[in-house]
């Protein structure tokens, strides 16, 4: 899981109109082992030694990434969230991530799954946050979430999907489609709200 925009609210000082949460969804260990191994073998063909982040990537870094991930059966749902809508007023910024992850994390999919989130802020938020996921998430002994990571892309190349996929969404709502084409050959699903 990955998020693109910011959950601020000052709109006329620099916040994002939208803020994105994306979630992709790889079935199986042995798929993400090769999605890693993947993402590997084009660091090394492209002798690029630093994060597939979307915002920092040259366009044809973007595009090969794209390219390559096209071997492999991902989906990813999103959900965009127009910031201004009055019923997010009144959130702090960590509770409307929280919520908004909580309603991408609603999908039919996630049976035990084990969740990795781009690691960010500080870690009393990822604390606050994998509390509020497993309380709305895991009921009793029906556990949609069995684990909460938060990893960097040096320690879960993975997550480089999440944020690959999460910026073309970004674009995408920008009006800028040439990587949405890229990857709305894969299964998704995207709920504005």
């Amino acid at each position: 899981m990955d998020e693109s925009g910011c959950t601020g609210l000052k709109f006329k000082r620099g916040s994002s109109p939208f803020f994105i949460i994306t979630l992709v969804v790889i079935d199986s260990a042995e798929i993400a082992e090769k999605i890693s191994a993947a993402i590997e073998r084009l660091r090394i063909k492209k002798d690029f030694w630093g994060e597939f982040h979307f915002q920092k990537l040259h366009k044809n870094l973007r595009r090969d990434f794209y390219v390559m991930l096209q071997n492999y059966p991902v989906k990813f749902y999103t959900i965009i969230l127009d910031k201004s809508h009055s019923y997010v007023r009144g959130m702090e910024k960590n509770e409307l991530y929280s919520e908004v992850a909580n309603i991408v994390l609603d999908v039919p999919d996630l049976n035990g799954a084990s969740l990795f989130v781009d690691k960010r802020a500080d870690k009393e938020f990822r604390k606050e946050f994998d509390k509020s996921i497993r309380s709305k998430q895991n009921n009793g002994k029906d556990k949609r979430i069995n684990k909460i990571k938060h990893k960097d892309w040096k320690e879960n190349s993975l997550v480089q999907v999440a944020d690959m996929i999460c910026g073309a969404m970004n674009w995408y709502i920008q009006k800028k489609n040439d990587y949405y084409v890229m990857i709305c050959k894969f299964e998704h699903e995207i709920i504005r709200i």
